[in-house]
Parts: C-alpha cells; sequence; structure tokens
C-alpha cells in the first residue's frame, strides 16, 4: 500500500483506474442479461451507472 492509498488521496491516474475497473464491472453485469434474467429496475440502474460513471471518466 503507498503513502496516497493509506491517507485515502487518490492520484488522478488511480481515479481513472478505479473509474475504468468500474465501468467494466458494470458492462460486465450488464452482459449477464443476455444470460440471466434480472429484474428490470436494477437493470435501468445498472444502464444509469454506467453511463454516470462514463460521464465522470470524460470530465475527469
Amino acid at each position: 500500500m503507498n503513502d496516497d492509498q493509506k491517507s485515502g488521496k487518490a492520484r488522478p491516474a488511480d481515479k481513472e483506474d478505479k473509474a475504468t475497473s468500474a465501468d467494466q464491472e458494470v458492462a460486465r453485469i450488464l452482459a449477464r442479461v443476455e444470460r440471466e434474467p434480472i429484474p428490470q429496475r436494477l437493470l435501468e440502474l445498472a444502464f444509469k451507472l454506467q453511463k454516470a460513471l462514463r460521464d465522470a471518466k470524460k470530465a475527469g
């Protein structure tokens, strides 16, 4: 664990990596929709989360 991680301060690159990782995780979950049915509301929230993550990544 580096000093930034200990202090809770993320470097800009770390934030981008986390945003990318989160976006990939959301995409993985959305891909499961084809294999496993999930409640419609959960699907809507997942799409909103994915959009918010992409917007944050562009803004960052």
